[in-house]
Parts: C-alpha cells; sequence; structure tokens
C-alpha cells in the first residue's frame, strides 16, 4: 500500500480538540477521499488477515490434533517397548534355568550311560560264566546219564 499524500496546513485559531487545545500552528493533513481509500484498503487487509488467521488457527488446531495423536501412538509404543525388554528378561532367565537343567540331564545321562555299559559288561560276564556252567552241567549230565546206562546195562 502506498503511503497517503499529505499537505501542510496552519491553524490560526486554537483549536478545542482535547489533544491540541490551545495550539495555533502548522499541521500536516491529507484528504478525507484518500483517508476513506486508505481505511477501506486496510480493511480488507484485516479482512484477509482475518481469513488467514482463521486458516492458521484451523491449521494449529489439526497440528494439536496430531501432535497428541502421535504423543499416544508414541506412549503406546514406549509401553510395548516396555513390555518386550520385560519379556526379553523373563525369556532370558528362563532360557538360562532350561539352560542349566539341560547341562544337568546331560551330566545324568552321561553318568547313566557309563553306569549302563558297566551294568552290560557285567551281565555278558554273568552270561559268559553262565554258558560255560551249563556247558560243564551239559557235560556232566552226559556222563551222568552214561554212567547210568552203564550200570542199567550191567545189572540187566
Amino acid at each position: 500500500m502506498e503511503p497517503l499524500q499529505t499537505w501542510w496546513a496552519t491553524e490560526l485559531y486554537p483549536s478545542k480538540d482535547e489533544d491540541t487545545f490551545g495550539v495555533a500552528g502548522d499541521f500536516e493533513v491529507v484528504r478525507a477521499a484518500d483517508a476513506q481509500a486508505a481505511i477501506a484498503a486496510l480493511q480488507d487487509v484485516i479482512k484477509q488477515m482475518g481469513g488467514q488467521a482463521a486458516v492458521l488457527a484451523k491449521d494449529a488446531m489439526a497440528a494439536k490434533e496430531q501432535v497428541a495423536a502421535l504423543q499416544e501412538r508414541v506412549n503406546g509404543l514406549e509401553k510395548d517397548s516396555e513390555l518386550l525388554r520385560q519379556s526379553r528378561d523373563d525369556f532370558r532367565v528362563k532360557y538360562e534355568s532350561v539352560k542349566n537343567d539341560a547341562i544337568t540331564l546331560q551330566s545324568q545321562l552321561t553318568q547313566r550311560t557309563a553306569e549302563l555299559e558297566r551294568v552290560r559288561a557285567a551281565l555278558l560276564a554273568i552270561q559268559k560264566s553262565c554258558n560255560a556252567h551249563d556247558e560243564y552241567s551239559s557235560w556232566l549230565l552226559g556222563i551222568t546219564h552214561d554212567a547210568l546206562q552203564h550200570r542199567q546195562g550191567m545189572e540187566g
């Protein structure tokens, strides 16, 4: 907006206006039509600014709503993250417990396997001893049987 054209006027008699009461002298003045045109132009600018202010206010409200929604989402994600951390920590504790149990069971399995091998060896030795005993018993039974037949043949 371009500046208003001004003129200088001299007041010969003091004004009764409160601001300048009793002061006579030169004053800067503008034409009423120019002043009205400037006022109309400023009113248009004010309307435009008011419209822009309404748009900005609406945008600001939308931005506040978006910020609130994003903050809510962040809070939800922080809660989820905390739950995940807690689950991870619980899992680690359970994992360590299961790992320790597995180590214990592996040790017990190794011991039981060694015991089983010792028992198998002992059973095999007993079986061999029994087989030898069975062979001796069969041999002894055979001799006894032959002796009995021989005796029966002599008595008969």
